[in-house]
Order: C-alpha cells, then structure tokens, then sequence
C-alpha cells in the first residue's frame, strides 16, 4: 500500500514539472478571445455554439500566431480546407508596404507541431497536408484571386500584415470581384473604423459560405463572402454594419451596400439561428 501511494505521489511530482505546450489550433477559442466583441463567440448551430466546436474532427479554431504573438483568430474547415471565418481587433493602421510572395501554412493541422515550431510558418515541400490548403492547390488558378478574409489593409503593423497571408485565412475568390467591390468594400470599412469608431478601434468578422466548385479538386470555391464589424462610437454608443457579394465575375464599378448584422444574418445563405456578434450590435 505504501509502495502504491509513493508511486502515485512520484507521479503527480513528475507531472507538474513537465513543459505545457502552447496549442495554437485548439477546440475553443479561449486563447484569443480578445478578437471577439466581449469575449462573444459566433453562434453557428451545428458548428460552434457556446464557443465550442462541434465537430472537433473538422472544424478547428486558431489562434493565429506569428513572430511571437496572436495576431487574429480563425475558424478552419479542414475538409472544405477554406475557413468559415476570421476575427480581428482593429486599432488602426499603417503602411505596410507590398505583400511577399510567399504563402503560410498552420503546421499543427497536420500534426507536423513541435515546441520549436509552434506558429504559421513555411509549407514544407516534402510533407502532405491532407487538412488545408497548400501553396499548389492555387497554382494556375485561372480566373481566382487567393482572397483574404482578413485583408492586410486592416493590420495595425507590419507583422500582423504579414500574418494575414496564411493560408488558413485564404480562399478562391473570383478575381475581378476580390479586386473590385470587395476591395472597395475594404477601404470604405477602414475609413468608418478609422473615423467613426472611439480610439479607432473595432471587431471585425469576415467569412465564407461554401459553393459547390473546387479547386485542384481540393479546395471548395466559396459562393458567398461577407464581413461584419462593430465598435463603440466616440458618444459611447455602439455602431455596426455589414456587407455581403457573391464570388462570382462582376461588371466594373460595382459597389456593395451596408446593411445591417440582422439583415446579414437573415439572409438565404446563411443557417438559421446564426448569430455573428452580441446583441448590442445588431443594429446600425
């Protein structure tokens, strides 16, 4: 009995000096609630509802982390391998000059995570990643743009831009739509967030729906992309908007109208009971 107890007691003693590894790609987004309005996880029934992920097998939640810090968080869909949405804390922004040419992956999707290696980094040429996306699966992809969700125009510094080119933040969007209205759509929410919102500073949630049409086989072409941002106004009341487009070629001089969170929620594309932001922006 006694070699029992000594045992177990050895064993505990051991297990508080062992390292705990930092997970980025976790079932909850409790390490970067600080992109989401009060700490408010997206209610997507059957997918994330009480900021738990339902379907641990598919759907992952990550912390994006890049040169030692959370940059934004995403939710990833490894079989569609596009992510469903990416959340942000917007505090401004500066000039960060032009985008590299290379592309991030999230090694601990495929389990490829070690204590060195614990961020979005460099697809590794020789390995396979069957749960996202790769640099290949957007190679001669005519007519699709590699579209951000999170856009590097809304990083607040050179880093955070840079963290935005994973990815796991990416999906197909049709070129001349990415590089019209949905550009445009970007710029216009900056300057609101810049303008209109206290200190400058503003959540925001960008997502896609997912068509039918893929990518190498591979990656599913999203039919429908939209955003959402809120943020308390200088008067202390609380001011949000949407916008919404589908991936589709568009004629020039296209713009996007703000609607409403509600009315973004509403729509066809979405599942009933989604609910993107908490009650005090629901409304513009």
């Amino acid at each position: 009995m006694m070699y029992v107890f000594a045992h177990t007691l050895l064993c505990l003693i051991l297990l508080n000096f062992l390292p705990v590894t930092q997970e980025e790609v976790v079932d909850k987004f409790d390490t970067c609630k600080d992109f989401f309005v009060s700490a408010f996880f997206p209610k997507i029934p059957g997918i994330l509802e009480d900021g738990t992920i339902k379907n641990q097998n598919r759907y992952k939640a990550i912390c994006q982390y890049y040169n030692g810090k959370y940059r934004f968080a995403t939710l990833y869909d490894t079989d569609n391998k596009i992510p469903v949405f990416s959340a942000y804390k917007f505090t401004g922004t500066e000039n960060t000059g032009a985008r590299s040419a290379y592309w991030f992956i999230e090694p601990q999707l495929d389990e490829l995570h070690t204590e060195e290696n614990k961020e979005m980094g460099d697809e590794i040429r020789t390995k396979i990643y069957p749960n996202q996306a790769t640099d290949e699966d957007y190679k001669d992809s005519s007519g699709f743009d590699r579209g951000h969700l999170l856009p590097r125009q809304y990083a607040t510094d050179e880093s955070t831009a840079e963290s935005t080119c994973t990815l796991t933040n990416i999906v197909p969007q049709k070129k001349n739509f990415n590089q019209g209205s949905w550009s445009k759509m970007e710029e216009h929410v900056v300057k609101i967030m810049m303008t209109d919102c206290k200190d400058s500073q503003a959540y925001v949630l960008i997502g896609a729906v997912p068509g039918e049409g893929k990518l190498k086989n591979r990656v599913i072409i999203p039919k429908m992309m939209w955003t959402a941002f809120c943020c308390e106004t200088k008067s202390g009341k609380w001011l949000s908007g949407a916008y919404w487009g589908y991936n589709t070629d568009e004629q020039a001089n296209i713009q996007l109208e703000q609607k409403s969170v509600n009315e973004l929620q509403l729509t066809e594309d979405f599942s009933t009971g989604i609910q993107i932001f908490p009650e005090q922006c629901l409304t513009m």
